[in-house]
């Protein structure tokens, strides 16, 4: 805008112009900021009043809180009970619990493994192989590593 400034390009010049062509994209972002800006600065506009920098400030600032409150939701983080009760097909999920989603993440995915093929450790019974027990190979552990005094 500024260079178009300089350079005396006309759609530049004249805020009715440029601020339109503002709006009609930023109401596919942000459509309830734009509307009320849109009437808020409709004074200024007509004035020939509204700065293009104050306008890039404004919309900056609220994209900035509108991606600040946006919130994630991880899915299936609980389950739904409703009143106390069980939920009532529970074999209905365990596709759900077995791994089968993929991540979201381009080029991670999580490892699928039936229950029938998951290696048990002979020594803990934790799902491992032998080679990996810490409780076999203590110096293998990690440092915060605190053995369960039930599996020794």
């Amino acid at each position: 805008m500024a260079k178009g400034r300089q350079r005396e390009v006309p759609e530049t010049l004249h805020n009715s112009a440029w601020a339109w062509d503002f709006f009609n994209v930023t109401t596919h972002i942000l459509p309830s900021w734009t509307a009320s800006y849109k009437i808020s600065s409709k004074t200024l506009l007509q004035n020939r009043a509204l700065s293009y920098r104050d306008v890039g400030n404004a919309f900056r600032n609220e994209l900035q809180d509108a991606e600040a409150t946006k919130g994630r939701v991880a899915r299936g983080a609980f389950s739904a009970s409703y009143a106390g009760e069980d939920p009532q097909d529970d074999e209905g999920d365990a596709h759900i619990i077995e791994g089968q989603y993929h991540s979201t993440k381009t080029g991670e995915r999580k490892r699928q493994r039936s229950p029938e093929k998951r290696q048990e450790c002979p020594a803990c019974g934790l799902p491992h192989e032998l080679t990996k027990c810490f409780y076999v190979f203590p110096n293998q552990a990690w440092k915060g590593f605190k053995p369960r005094e039930k599996i020794q």
